[in-house]
């Protein structure tokens, strides 16, 4: 029996992470974001200019990305239910949950390493680094896609008569894990709207991003709080059980 409180606190924080998320984005001056092709001395003034404030906004974003795991915790355990003891897609969820979590950590940390000491490396280290996390926060695509595939796969696959996730949450993710793909066409692009701060690769991707995380959480607060409480489920057994009494008997006259 799922408990109720761990639950909700799954969903909680998956409401609560695109906009810690997002708020630690604008707090370190990543919007608007910077263009691919920066000069060197643009791409060194970006994380110099600021770099308190930079790294404010980078400790709230590296601080969000934990609070993805429970709702990624709470989706397996339904998961599960569907698929029963042997559960390929629910470990494969699990295995995807722990990258996306990291796709924020790695090129964050990145980040905070140019805005620790901005002036102290030459040129060509800080773009290196610069490009390395941008390429990684914004196209690391295909572990996101497959993940909502794979959630889409067992939700769609549920055959029961009232499904324990709802169909319409399977092609919902069928919908996520194609519109995250525009993200991987950065690799080609230093400007326009394929670029790493385009309208396509970016803006369109992170639309869906917290999109999915708010869609997510308020259904799965719907769904635990249609579930049976543990006391009611624990004294139905118990009343079945109980023996009836026969009814008393008149003495014989």
């Amino acid at each position: 029996m799922l408990d109720k409180g761990t639950a909700r606190f799954a969903v909680y924080c998956c409401l609560a992470f695109p906009l810690v998320f997002f708020a630690g984005m604008i707090i370190a001056g990543l919007f608007p974001l910077p263009s691919p092709d920066m000069s060197l001395q643009e791409v060194r003034d970006f994380y110099g200019d600021d770099p308190t404030r930079m790294r404010l906004g980078l400790f709230i974003m590296v601080a969000s990305a934990p609070l993805q795991a429970p709702i990624f915790g709470l989706i397996a355990v339904h998961m599960k239910r569907i698929e029963g003891s042997q559960s390929p897609l629910t470990y494969t969820q699990i295995l995807l949950a722990a990258v996306a979590i990291l796709a924020v950590l790695i090129p964050v940390m990145m980040m905070i390493n140019l805005a620790y000491r901005p002036d102290g490396r030459d040129l060509q280290t800080i773009q290196f680094f610069h490009d390395q996390a941008w390429l990684i926060f914004v196209g690391m695509w295909s572990a996101a896609s497959m993940q909502s595939l794979v959630i889409a796969i067992a939700v769609l696959r549920d055959r029961r008569a009232e499904p324990i996730i709802p169909r319409w949450y399977g092609y919902f993710n069928l919908w996520v894990a194609t519109l995250f793909i525009p993200g991987g066409l950065i690799y080609f692009f230093k400007s326009g709207a394929f670029a790493w701060n385009g309208a396509f690769a970016f803006w369109l991707p992170a639309t869906v991003f917290g999109t999915w995380f708010m869609v997510s959480g308020l259904l799965f607060r719907k769904l635990t709080n249609e579930q049976p409480d543990e006391e009611s489920v624990a004294t139905e057994p118990a009343r079945a059980a109980a023996p009836t009494e026969a009814p008393a008997t008149e003495p014989a006259a």
